[in-house]
């Protein structure tokens, strides 16, 4: 039985204590109950929408993105130093098809309202009389919190914004970057297209609409701004897909071996200051940090552990009734071997740091030095 995140209707604290489906508000002592909730719903949904097509006209100058490329390489810090001794391959054109698909969701649901409110109620109390020795009754103006149950039913509206790339030839990284630029074109200049692009098929637009129906469902929580409530049940979730914007889009490649690997960078729509790699990292810079990594726990781990030790030594003796000066010197001790461990250990992360710092500086000239040599190559041929 899930139990909901509830804030008090009386006082608004959320100290809430659950026991046997009862919710006790530690603030002000309102009492509640709380109720299932069943995420158990119908699906339906429809796609009328309109169907707008967009290109870029522009394509972008192979050697630059090559230039591009080159530098992209050079001043990445993780890129390997010796980079440029991989095979590369002449760049590549071809155009993949992006949608951005708006969808409109429905979700209706009915629960039962728990109304508290603040009642005078004259009762009896009993006292302990101290003239005549005696537990006597009387009749007190108290203020007591009741709880209704009011059936309640209602919906709330969800739009989102859902992003299909259609490439099979995409891994899955390089899809999910593309989404993330996709929103952002700002740079490209998009122009309306007559002809008539691809959109996702019906299985994929009901798939994507089934799917974001299920998980606004799931997120009720964000929509029902109700405090106190049991009894939740979403049943119907309904959704509908206004408007489907195809954009034909330019990918630019450049395929590479290194160590015996394919790599490709990607440039998504003339979007040449966000290129797009699988990351590869530098073997010296792992092994510099792999080396932290174990000395951190040959070195700090243990003299954590012995200080731990110390600690219940030092408490046991204590009660032992050690002298004085005894507990003093084995206190003293203990602070000196925690200080001592937690220096070699900052030692060892600015000494880590350090090394890598100098590594990547180092490579990242020696690459960029590379890279412009190249550049310039690329330069002259131009001008030939």
């Amino acid at each position: 039985m899930k139990k909901e995140e509830l804030n008090c209707s009386n006082c608004g604290s959320n100290n809430i204590k659950i026991k046997d489906n009862v919710a006790t508000c530690q603030h002000c002592g309102t009492k509640f109950l709380l109720g299932n909730t069943e995420i158990n719903f119908n699906t339906n949904h429809k796609k009328v929408y309109n169907s707008n097509c967009y290109k870029i006209d522009d394509e972008l100058n192979s050697n630059l993105f090559l230039k591009k490329a080159f530098m992209f390489l050079a001043t990445k810090k993780e890129i390997p130093k010796d980079i440029f001794d991989a095979k590369f391959e002449a760049p590549k054109f071809s155009y993949t098809y992006i949608s951005t698909i708006d969808c409109n969701i429905e979700i209706s649901y009915s629960l039962t309202l728990l109304v508290e409110t603040r009642q005078k109620r004259n009762v009896a109390e009993t006292y302990y009389d101290n003239r005549s020795k005696k537990y006597k009754t009387h009749w007190v103006d108290r203020y007591v919190t009741e709880t209704a149950e009011k059936p309640y039913s209602g919906n709330f509206k969800v739009f989102d914004k859902s992003i299909c790339v259609q490439n099979a030839n995409l891994n899955s990284y390089i899809k999910n970057e593309i989404k993330k630029q996709v929103l952002k074109f700002s740079n490209c200049d998009f122009k309306e297209s007559s002809e008539d692009y691809p959109v996702p098929s019906n299985k994929e637009l009901d798939s994507l609409l089934t799917e974001n129906i299920q998980n606004s469902a799931k997120n009720y929580k964000q929509y029902i701004k109700i405090n106190s409530y049991k009894d939740l049940d979403i049943h119907n979730g309904s959704g509908s897909i206004s408007n489907v914007e195809t954009y034909k889009v330019p990918i630019y490649s450049l395929d590479f071996k290194y160590k015996g690997k394919n790599y490709t960078i990607y440039c998504i729509a003339n979007n040449i200051e966000n290129l797009i790699l699988d990351v590869i990292i530098d073997e010296k810079i792992q092994k510099i940090t792999n080396c932290f990594n174990n000395r951190h726990l040959f070195i700090y781990v243990p003299f954590t552990i012995f200080s731990v030790i110390l600690n219940i030594l030092f408490i046991t003796l204590t009660i032992a009734g050690l002298s004085i000066s005894t507990l003093v010197k084995l206190f003293i001790a203990i602070t000196v071997i925690m200080i001592l461990g937690y220096v070699i250990d900052y030692i060892d992360k600015t000494i880590c740091k350090y090394l890598i710092k100098q590594y990547t500086t180092e490579s990242i000239n020696y690459k960029c030095q590379i890279a412009q040599s190249l550049c310039n190559a690329l330069n002259k041929k131009e001008e030939e």
